[in-house]
């Protein structure tokens, strides 16, 4: 069984869509990572846990949190240096181990922007398509869970069980009614439910491989400047390039 946690950034030019897979054997050591890194960005930094951490915020050219975020001032290093912490956490993560397959697929919008709502859907939908492979060739199953913000009245990924807990759903039974054995045999890939993005960590990470991704083919100045247009460069162990083998990165670009 394996978990996916999407992540969406976008621009002007580009829609880019993440799907961060767990696999269930892994989940609790994944978890585990990545919610001590959040601890230590609270300690250092005074980022609260259970606040939603956002590249578009981190990197802000104000150089400070959305005053609901902060404890206090948050200098734009300070969130260049969390969110680079962040992505090395993942990438040591799937290097140590394993378990992790982080789907990409970047879009490139129409110039009308009454279009903007059908481009992140037709990445989302590419996006399904790449999972339901990648689960499909490893005789697996699996389902999302998505951002309740993001939700901006776009259909649900795909039909299946909902309100399953990640920790049950990583057991090969999780209760009468809601196991793999019960779902249609021809259906890969399950909806899960959506989530506030500030009480799941792997969640908020999988946004912060999106906006690294966004800012690699659609960086700003202040990326830039400050070289993150460099960071989706640290995810190497952690890219499912099955997903686009021609690609070097296995980035599905539309």
């Amino acid at each position: 069984m394996r978990i996916y946690y999407v992540g969406e950034s976008r621009s002007r030019n580009l829609s880019v869509a993440t799907a961060q897979g767990v696999d269930g054997e892994h989940w609790n050591a994944v978890s585990e990572n990545v919610l001590d890194w959040r601890w230590v960005m609270e300690d250092e930094f005074n980022v609260p846990t259970g606040r939603t951490l956002r590249g578009v915020d981190l990197l802000s050219p104000k150089g400070s949190l959305p005053r609901g975020l902060r404890r206090r001032i948050t200098t734009l290093e300070e969130g260049l240096e969390i969110m680079m912490n962040g992505l090395r956490v993942l990438e040591s993560a799937g290097w140590r181990q394993g378990g992790i397959g982080v789907v990409n697929v970047c879009r490139r919008n129409s110039p009308f922007r009454q279009h903007r709502r059908r481009d992140r859907a037709a990445a989302r939908d590419r996006l399904l398509e790449l999972v339901n492979a990648s689960v499909a060739a490893d005789g697996r199953y699996a389902f999302f869970i998505e951002d309740e913000a993001e939700r901006d009245g776009l259909p649900e990924l795909a039909a299946g069980p909902v309100h399953r807990d990640p920790i049950l759903a990583a057991c090969p039974y999780a209760g009468d009614g809601d196991s793999g054995r019960d779902a249609a045999r021809d259906t890969a890939v399950y909806a899960a439910p959506y989530r506030v993005a500030g009480d799941d960590e792997l969640l908020q990470m999988a946004g912060l491989v999106s906006y690294a991704l966004l800012q690699q083919e659609d960086p700003t100045a202040m990326s830039e400047a400050l070289n993150f247009h460099l960071a989706f460069g640290i995810l190497k162990d952690v890219l499912d390039r099955r997903a686009c083998p021609r690609d070097p990165q296995g980035v599905d670009r539309l």
